[in-house]
C-alpha cells in the first residue's frame, strides 16, 4: 500500500486518450514500477504535449494498460496523443505520501503503575485503547509488558494454573484483502497448512490473527496462525487451520481478513493457542512472570481499536493474581 518510485522511468502513450479516459496504454511497460495484485500499492506518471502537462495515479497494470486517476496534484485532466511522453517524475504529491511526518506518526505511551488484583474468572480487561489514524497508510504495532504475581495459598497441594493475555481488535471491515493464487506446500500438524501465495504481504498479514477464506466475505474460511515472506522466490507462506488444510485453497485466490470477517464494531480475539501461559507452584508460594506482548494489525489508514485483557483458562481456587506495572506503547510506523 505504498507510492512506487524508479530511476529515469518514461515511455509514450501507444494510443490516444481522452480528458475522460481511466485508462492508457505505454510503449513499454517494463520501465515502470510493477504493482503486485492486492497490495494497493501505486505510482505517479507526468504526461507531456507541449505545454501541457497532466499528472496521473496508476491504481492497477495489466500488461502495457494502466489503471488511472485523472488530474492528480493540481493537474487538469487533458486530451493526449499516442507518442506524447510519460514518465515518473517527482511530484509533492509522492513526496507527502511517502515521507510526510504527520500528526499521527510516532509512538504514544499507556500505562499503570497500580497493583490490579485479578480474581475473576470472567476476562480482565487491562486497558481499552486505540492507534490514532495517521491521514496515510501505516503499519500499526502495539507492545506491552507487566509483571504478574501469583500465589499458591494452599499449604501443601502443588497446584498448576493456565491464563492466556487476550488482545482484542475491534472490526472495521468485513471483507477480505486479495492477496492471490493458493499453493499447498505441507502440513506443519493435523488440520494445519502452510500454503503461498506470490509477492511480499508480510505487511497485510498480522501472525496468529484473522482467517483467510476463498471470497471477500468469508467463504470456507480457516484460522492464521503463521507467516513468513521467502524472498528467494518472492513468496509469502501462510499457515492456516482448516479441516481441508491441504485442499481447501489450491490454486483458487486467496482473501485476507484481520476482522476474521466478522461485523463492524465486533470484538475479534487473537488466536487462543497464541498467547496460553502456564503457573506451577509448591503449596504457600510465590511467583512473578514478567509478561511481555508485540502485536501487528498490518498497515492501517483509520484509527485501530484494541483491548488487552487478562483471562483465566483453569479453576482460581487457592490462587491469588495481581498485575503490577502494566505499561506500554502504541505506534504507527511509515
Amino acid at each position: 500500500m505504498g507510492i512506487l518510485i524508479k530511476n529515469n522511468a518514461r515511455s509514450v502513450l501507444a494510443a490516444d486518450i481522452s480528458a475522460s479516459a481511466t485508462s492508457l496504454t505505454v510503449a513499454d511497460a517494463s520501465a515502470f514500477p510493477a504493482i503486485g495484485v492486492g497490495t494497493g500499492d501505486s505510482f505517479y506518471l507526468t504526461i507531456v504535449q507541449g505545454d501541457t502537462i497532466e499528472i496521473v495515479k496508476v491504481t492497477a497494470a495489466s500488461g502495457s494498460t494502466f489503471t488511472v486517476v485523472r488530474a492528480q496534484d493540481g493537474t487538469s485532466a487533458s486530451s493526449f496523443s499516442s507518442g506524447d511522453a510519460i514518465e515518473l517524475r517527482m511530484n509533492k504529491a509522492a513526496l507527502d505520501a511517502r515521507y510526510a511526518k504527520l500528526d499521527g506518526i510516532g509512538k504514544f505511551a499507556f500505562g499503570d503503575t497500580n497493583s490490579i488484583s485479578i480474581s475473576s474468572t470472567s476476562p480482565v480487561t487491562l486497558i481499552e485503547s486505540s492507534i490514532p489514524s495517521a491521514g496515510v497508510t501505516v503499519g500499526q504495532h502495539v507492545t506491552a509488558s507487566f509483571t504478574l504475581t501469583a500465589y499458591n495459598s494452599t499449604t501443601t497441594m502443588n497446584k498448576n494454573h493456565y491464563y492466556q493475555i487476550r488482545q482484542d481488535l475491534k472490526s472495521k471491515n468485513t471483507a477480505g484483502v486479495a492477496l492471490g493464487t493458493g499453493t499447498y506446500a505441507g502440513s506443519p500438524s493435523a488440520y494445519n497448512g502452510w500454503w503461498y501465495v506470490s509477492g511480499n504481504k508480510t505487511d497485510i498479514i498480522s501472525p496468529g490473527r484473522g482467517k483467510v477464506a476463498t471470497t471477500s466475505y468469508g467463504s470456507s474460511s480457516g484460522s492464521v496462525g503463521g507467516c513468513y515472506y521467502d524472498g528467494v522466490n518472492d513468496r509469502t507462506y501462510i499457515r492456516v487451520g482448516h479441516s481441508n488444510y491441504n485442499t481447501i485453497f489450491q490454486n483458487v485466490e486467496i482473501y485476507y481478513s484481520i476482522d476474521s470477517f466478522t461485523s463492524q464494531n465486533s470484538w475479534v480475539t487473537q488466536t487462543n493457542w497464541y498467547n496460553s501461559r502456564y503457573v506451577s507452584l509448591q503449596g504457600t508460594s510465590k511467583l512473578g512472570q514478567d509478561v511481555t506482548i508485540n502485536d501487528f494489525f498490518g498497515r492501517q489508514s483509520s484509527t485501530t481499536t484494541f483491548r488487552i485483557q487478562f483471562d483465566h483458562v483453569t479453576s482460581t481456587s487457592g490462587w491469588s493474581f495481581h498485575v503490577m506495572n502494566f505499561s506500554g506503547t502504541v505506534e504507527n510506523v511509515q
